[in-house]
């Protein structure tokens, strides 16, 4: 109550300001009149609204109704919730909901660019087909399978530019079908099924981020599909995976490249036959490593910044770092998140160009001194800064 009155002073002399809303406390009566109260004069400045406990339906409701300017609402508790009670939202761009089976979204949000749902997904086709959708996230790893089908059941070509597939793979035939009824498509992140054919991936010719998870590389490899467009790569490299030259083909003008290692337990012969970086992308500019399980010494991963002479930037990712570790570089930026670092000699030497290290979150930096005066470090607070957190939903 006490951040609600807060924000009504605010409202008075700054009409425009932009407020997420989250209830998530018991709330009497007379606690939820004063709320309503708050809201019902600076109405238009309430913009993004979530909503988590199944409580307050009711004061749900009201506050939707007297803030018809909301632009992003995350719902988590629809269940609850009657689609005849739901107000028409016109001016909605961006829904988070667990659930479309309960809710008529097509309805309630006519004018939707953006949504994010998990679990039950009937309507989904159907939203897809009718709602001016820009990007669309489907997370239902932990609820159920995604229909493998689900493309397939869409015939009319869509405005989607993003999409992001979480869960078990769409068919290949759903997969060729997304891709020519998504020709806008920017950024993609999907489990490409074994079998697909990455053919139909080259009318995606706006296509700029692709993140293919558990991806073989013999399916890359073995492809003479190239995509020119493409500058931001994300792959998940498990122990099947190789670096080589025909790689390089298909993503010949990537400059950010980002890798989450997931190890077995013969990790260092994974990493004898894993090959170089530059074989597979020689033109890169950034390079994020992110190490999925954590270890005491990483030294044997040093090969796979071998060979990239154009390298400007490195971010390493959940790693205990040695300075010795890092071979000759020209990089000029170090970027270390959830890391932990020991500064060393030998790391100046092979490091001469570096003029920033940053650091984000409370990451540990031994012998700091040993750093040269050139090299200026900067210090962030923790925040996720995945490639696809930009149209996260």
């Amino acid at each position: 109550m006490e951040s609600v009155k807060k924000q009504q002073k605010i409202f008075r002399r700054y009409r425009n300001i932009r407020l997420r809303c989250i209830l998530n406390c018991n709330l009497d009566e007379a606690e939820t009149e004063k709320i309503v109260a708050l809201f019902e004069k600076p109405s238009s400045s309430l913009e993004e609204f979530e909503y988590n406990e199944a409580s307050h339906v009711s004061l749900v409701l009201r506050l939707l109704s007297i803030c018809p300017y909301v632009k992003k609402l995350h719902l988590n508790s629809v269940r609850n919730i009657s689609n005849d009670n739901l107000p028409v939202l016109q001016n909605l761009e961006e829904l988070v909901i667990p659930t479309m089976s309960r809710c008529d979204i097509i309805h309630i949000a006519p004018n939707l660019r953006k949504l994010e749902t998990r679990g039950e997904l009937y309507d989904l086709p159907l939203a897809i087909q009718k709602l001016p959708l820009e990007q669309l996230k489907v997370n239902c790893t932990f609820v159920r399978d995604l229909d493998p089908d689900l493309f397939q059941k869409c015939s009319k070509v869509t405005k989607l530019k993003a999409i992001a597939l979480f869960g078990e793979c769409i068919s290949p035939k759903s997969f060729e079908h997304m891709c020519r009824i998504c020709p806008l498509l920017t950024k993609l992140r999907i489990s490409i099924p074994s079998k697909t054919k990455l053919q139909c991936l080259t009318s995606l010719s706006h296509l700029k981020h692709i993140s293919l998870l558990a991806v073989n590389y013999k399916l890359l490899a073995n492809s003479d599909v190239c995509l020119p467009s493409v500058e931001i790569v994300e792959l998940t490299v498990a122990s099947d995976w190789r670096f080589s030259q025909s790689i390089h083909q298909t993503f010949r003008n990537v400059h950010y490249l980002k890798i989450f290692l997931a190890m077995t337990e013969s990790e260092k012969e994974f990493m004898d036959e894993i090959g170089e970086t530059s074989d597979s992308f020689p033109h890169l500019k950034t390079f994020e490593l992110y190490y999925l399980s954590r270890r005491e010494n990483y030294s044997f991963a040093v090969k796979l910044f071998e060979g990239l002479s154009d390298l400007r930037e490195l971010i390493m990712n959940n790693i205990r770092l040695q300075g010795s570790y890092f071979p000759p570089m020209n990089i000029q930026q170090l970027t270390l998140k959830e890391c932990e670092l020991v500064v060393t000699d030998e790391m100046v030497n092979n490091l001469p160009n570096l003029q920033f290290l940053n650091l984000h979150s409370k990451l540990r930096l031994i012998n700091a001194e040993k750093l040269p005066s050139s090299c200026t470090v900067r210090r962030y607070p923790r925040k996720n800064n995945d490639l696809f957190d930009r149209f996260r939903i």
